[in-house]
């Protein structure tokens, strides 16, 4: 919260608060008295991007204040319960949602500024990111700190994209036991453990994350043997490695697309219930490419090709969140999904199901593929 307002904020990111003046107050002024605006800057949802009117909710699951509900075709943040902790900028999967000291561009400039000290800074480099507040720890010259609104504003990208900008470790300050924001700590677990099994498919050590727990005692001793550690064990493999092109899919995904490529031969997949990718099977032979689950995809990670002789059912690994949305819709019951992240597989479409494109004997013209014409044909068969 601040006393002044932000200079070159958008107004729809700032909620504003009035308090009355500091120090003793008498009856007068406290029922006449002047006001004082106040200002804390909020996340807002790009209306035109949110894919919500496909049936995407994940921003209203992941919001601990239930500011989040539909509005029309998109979601929109309820200023008066939303308290800024950006638990709903991670979660969500197409970039819709906003927050101008949270954005990846923003937040990538300050990791830049905190690890790129050249070969004179101090080493090793240790990035400290404080959730909630509070005054950073006493450890080492070496450790530079973030401060963030909550746990929930820690996103997977975040700290692998420390890790290549330069980070030989990360320290994380979570919030307090109870904090105001109400984090889901066990969504937040589930998060650190994933980017944990991700940097153990890359080969960095798993000890390199730290979590040092507000309630602890002797947590800046414990940060500083923490670098003292770093500092005889040397650099990860990742360290210096380039920035990674963007793809126009989320920044997590271009991430990942490109440490996957580092390595001599691909990670091994991932799979589990925290693993924020989805990998989409269809029964070949079922799909009658309708063209439902495009549809209804909320990301794109579906799409429907067809020339003049072919349809498709195209699949981009990439933009999938395993939202189930194509098992719900599909007529047939022929797709199915799993939790799982092959970074190999993140730069390019896999067709799922193809068919040959029948047309109008007499003039030429495309009709349907070839299966949903037999599907059609054998329910008016029944029928008759």
């Amino acid at each position: 919260m601040t006393p002044a307002k932000p200079e070159g904020i958008d107004p729809k990111y700032l909620k504003v608060f009035y308090l009355p003046p500091e120090g003793s107050l008498s009856r007068r002024d406290l029922l006449f008295g002047p006001l004082t605006p106040r200002y804390d800057i909020v996340p807002a949802v790009e209306a035109e991007a949110c894919t919500a009117w496909k049936g995407c909710a994940q921003c209203l699951t992941a919001c601990p204040q239930q500011a989040i509900a539909m509005d029309g075709s998109a979601a929109a943040i309820d200023k008066a319960k939303c308290i800024g902790c950006g638990a709903c900028l991670p979660a969500c999967p197409v970039g819709a949602i906003r927050q101008p000291l949270l954005d990846p561009e923003r937040l990538d400039a300050d990791l830049r500024a905190l690890l790129l000290g050249g070969e004179t800074a101090p080493q090793p480099r240790i990035l400290l990111l404080v959730a909630d507040g509070g005054p950073p720890l006493e450890g080492s010259r070496s450790i530079g700190s973030l401060c963030l609104p909550s746990i929930g504003a820690v996103s997977t990208w975040l700290l692998l994209g420390a890790f290549t900008l330069g980070a030989d470790a990360i320290a994380i300050l979570p919030c307090r036991a109870g904090c105001r924001h109400r984090c889901d700590l066990a969504r937040w677990e589930q998060r650190l453990s994933f980017t944990r099994e991700v940097l153990a498919r890359l080969g960095i050590e798993g000890d390199r994350l730290l979590v040092v727990r507000r309630t602890e005692a002797g947590r800046g001793v414990r940060l500083k043997a923490f670098a003292e550690t770093l500092a005889a064990r040397g650099p990860h493999r990742l360290r210096g490695s380039s920035a990674p092109k963007s793809n126009g899919r989320t920044p997590l995904a271009d991430l990942l697309q490109h440490l996957g490529a580092l390595g001599p031969a691909p990670p091994a997949p991932l799979c589990g219930e925290g693993v924020p990718f989805g990998m989409v099977r269809v029964q070949a032979a079922r799909c009658t490419l309708c063209g439902a689950c495009p549809d209804r995809c909320p990301t794109g990670a579906l799409v429907l090709y067809e020339d003049a002789d072919s349809s498709q059912l195209l699949f981009d690994h990439a933009r999938c969140l395993a939202c189930e949305a194509c098992i719900r819709i599909c007529p047939e019951g022929a797709v199915e999904v799993e939790r799982r992240l092959e970074c190999s597989r993140l730069g390019s479409w896999a067709v799922l199901a193809e068919d040959e494109i029948v047309r109008c004997q007499r003039c030429g013209t495309s009709v349907a593929p070839k299966r949903m014409l037999r599907k059609i044909q054998s329910r008016l068969g029944r029928a008759a």
